[in-house]
């Protein structure tokens, strides 16, 4: 059962939903028998409270028998198992670790016996495979049939007895990779296969050391990765890679910014099997010390995309549209993704489902065409052209979330109701642009509506596609494409003392019919004609109302500022139109402008007359005696308007070959450069040379210059001796 915290507990078990108080604790108290088993379990940060629980059990005579710090297993949540000593009084106490939440402090506390498991092993499956599950962290041996979905990342595993489960269950990434299961151990070790491939394991017993041997070619890079701490093992694991007589070639404890192992390996000569040992440095050596090892290629790496959304909560109300920022990061793989909505409600239509090739986002727009209420929760995925890579779309989370990772992958959509006042927004541009120009900043007017009989200002900002740019792992706002400022258009002062007007009368004829309602004789005479005296005057004010807002300006404009460096094929940008109450502190309606998708474009371009295209070649015969020069001969072509000195610098060149340098001047677009290759250099193709044209510093991209590349080829033909 499901019961506001109270002091008592009259039977168990029971579920108790309150708040602990600041520094303080919450605390209720139970009859218990002897030898009884029970569970008590707090979810906090799995229902995203900011409380970091600590419970605690004490007796009757105020003795500790039992408490639980946040365990990372249950995502800083705690649970504890005890057995009562005695029959009587039992006190539970719940507290945040340091006695101050850093945030709201709600809290569900468990008391009873119910079924819970908070890993799966294995961590990972193969799609499309059938395994059985072992469900650890609550009773022993219970196992669950699973059989890998063929969309979908990671998915919750079905409680084997569903009336007897509690709390959320533990999930199951699902691979594209042969998912291996370590064998008990043997001499020598364990074969693996052919990368890429993954396998799991436990390190369940003291000291115990897991051995694995691969076998190699010389001059091999590969990569190592452990996940542990990421999939919510308590281990701190330890990677060791040796040869075949145990000698330490690299060892690894922590990745960046993780405690899990992550080791680059470029096999040495001399060696064609490695020795891969995992052990734990913390030696918990229980069920619960699993890991998922996976080896890869480093010089091939896997092609692959992580997609994120910034919400998971989409109320639409009919006839309005929302926008929702998904996210690509790519690693291997700059095609386009389509994204595949799930069901969604009745009337509601999905635009922009398409992150284009070299972008790193869409704005999603969801459009209510209907008129019916309806909520359901739904998935996105995204899908590669070629249907090799499938990833389901999450929730873009803080460091700190601990909500579980298939949660993460459920949206929660809704066809709300029509709002009875209109709001919106619109571009307002006479000639609307054909590109976003690098290093520009251009003024956007638009248009808006405001609802009638409101006082507070229409903020104004933009939301783009365009991935947060980040240099040293923290974010770049300079390189980000955006508005100048958030502009805020207060409410015209003729609206302004219109309304308040207005407001001044209703107050008058609502007090006006309260007292001649509550009058009798003369006087209710008299208040009668007070009522009828106003209702014209505030008849008169509505219409003035409506007669000043129709003549407000309801215009206004950005800046947008596009960064000189934005590595991105096209970018979408909208408006986004938000009402704030008359404080400012409170937003009560957003509206979004319709989606432009436009390419970037660079306004240098280097065109050379004397040499084919893509890439840029040159042929040239090299004398035994005096070797070759090779002119570069072209023309800067400036485009939308830009300005500036030019430099043109060549780089990639083999040793010994000189080259010349060039600078032009913002009036001019001409330029030529040079390639001396040296009377000894041998006769063939040489590549790897560019020609980089550098535009002066942006001050509005953190004085980072326009940069535009060409790749080069030489072919150098021998000339007779």
């Amino acid at each position: 059962p499901q019961m506001p915290f109270a002091e008592s507990i009259a039977t168990l078990p029971v579920s108790l939903h309150g708040s602990v108080p600041g520094s303080g604790s919450s605390t209720t108290s139970f009859t218990g028998k002897a030898g009884e088993d029970l569970l008590i379990e707090v979810e906090a940060k799995r229902l995203g409270s900011k409380l970091r629980p600590v419970v605690q059990v004490f007796d009757a005579q105020r003795l500790q028998i039992a408490w639980a710090l946040p365990s990372l297993t249950l995502a800083g949540d705690a649970r504890v198992a005890v057995k009562l000593p005695r029959d009587g009084q039992y006190t539970v106490e719940v507290h945040d670790l340091q006695y101050a939440p850093p945030g709201p402090s709600f809290f569900r506390l468990k008391i009873g016996q119910w079924q819970c498991a908070d890993l799966a092993f294995p961590p990972a499956v193969t799609r499309g495979q059938e395994v059985t599950l072992a469900l650890l962290g609550g009773a022993p041996g219970l196992t669950v049939p699973f059989r890998a979905t063929t969309d979908g990342q990671v998915v919750p595993v079905l409680w084997p007895a569903l009336a007897a489960a509690s709390g959320p269950p533990p999930s199951v990434l699902i691979s594209a990779l042969p998912e291996l299961i370590e064998a008990p151990p043997t001499d020598p070790p364990m074969s693996l296969p052919a990368i890429p491939f993954a396998v799991s394991g436990r390190l369940d017993g003291p000291a115990q050391q897991d051995r694995f041997r691969l076998a190699v070619t010389p001059a091999t890079k590969f990569l190592f990765e452990v996940f542990a701490e990421r999939i919510g093992s308590r281990i701190d694991a330890v990677l060791e890679l040796r040869n075949v007589q145990g000698a330490v070639l690299a060892t690894n404890d922590d990745g960046p910014g993780m405690i899990d192992p992550r080791l680059e390996f470029t096999v040495p000569a001399g060696v064609d099997a490695l020795d891969i040992v995992l052990r734990d440095a913390l030696d918990i050596a229980n069920d619960q010390a699993i890991y998922r090892l996976v080896v890869t290629s480093a010089d091939a790496p896997r092609r692959d995309v992580d997609v994120t959304a910034k919400s998971d909560v989409l109320n639409v109300a009919a006839g309005e549209m929302l926008i929702l920022e998904v996210n690509a990061i790519r690693r291997g793989y700059d095609g386009p993704l389509q994204l595949a909505l799930g069901q969604l409600p009745p009337g509601i239509v999905a635009q922009g489902t398409e992150i284009p090739a070299g972008a790193s986002g869409t704005l999603l727009t969801l459009t209510n065409t209907g008129d019916a209420v309806a909520p359901l929760v739904t998935t996105l995925l995204a899908k590669s052209s070629d249907g090799a890579i499938t990833r389901a779309v999450s929730l873009n989370t803080t460091p700190d979330d601990r909500s579980p990772v298939w949660l993460r992958e459920q949206f929660a959509v809704a066809a709300a109701p029509k709002n009875v006042l209109p709001f919106g927004v619109a571009w307002a541009d006479a000639q609307p642009p054909t590109n976003w120009v690098l290093a520009s900043k251009t003024a956007i007017p638009v248009t808006f509506v405001r609802p009638t009989g409101t006082l507070g200002p229409v903020r104004l900002s933009l939301v783009t596609s365009q991935l947060e740019p980040k240099v040293n792992n923290q974010p770049n706002a300079a390189l980000t494409v955006r508005a100048e400022r958030v502009v805020e258009v207060p409410i015209d002062p003729p609206v302004k003392a219109a309304i308040d007007a207005l407001a001044a009368l209703d107050k008058q004829l609502a007090d006006a019919m309260k007292l001649a309602e509550a009058a009798q004789g003369d006087a209710k005479i008299a208040a009668d004609a007070k009522v009828q005296e106003i209702i014209p005057k505030k008849t008169a004010a509505e219409v003035a109302v409506r007669d000043a807002e129709s003549k407000a300006t309801l215009k206004s404009e950005l800046a947008l500022i596009v960064p000189s460096v934005l590595p991105e094929s096209s970018c979408d940008i909208v408006v986004r139109a938000e009402l704030l109450n008359p404080e400012r502190n409170v937003v009560l309606r957003t509206a979004y402008s319709p989606v432009r998708r436009l390419a970037i474009l660079n306004p240098m371009g280097i065109a050379l007359t004397n040499a084919a295209i893509a890439p840029a070649t040159f042929e040239s015969p090299i004398d035994p005696k005096t070797g070759a020069v090779v002119k570069l001969v072209g023309k800067l072509n400036r485009l939308a308007g830009f300005q500036g000195d030019v430099n043109l610098a060549l780089t990639g060149q083999p040793p010994g070959v000189a080259i010349t340098n060039a600078a032009v001047k913002a009036d001019q677009t001409d330029f030529q450069l040079e390639l001396k290759f040296p009377a000894n250099f041998a006769a063939g193709e040489v590549k790897g040379i560019k020609l980089t044209a550098t535009g002066p510093p942006d001050p509005l991209s953190g004085n980072q210059p326009v940069k535009t590349e060409l790749d080069l080829v030489v072919k150098l033909v021998a000339m007779p001796q």
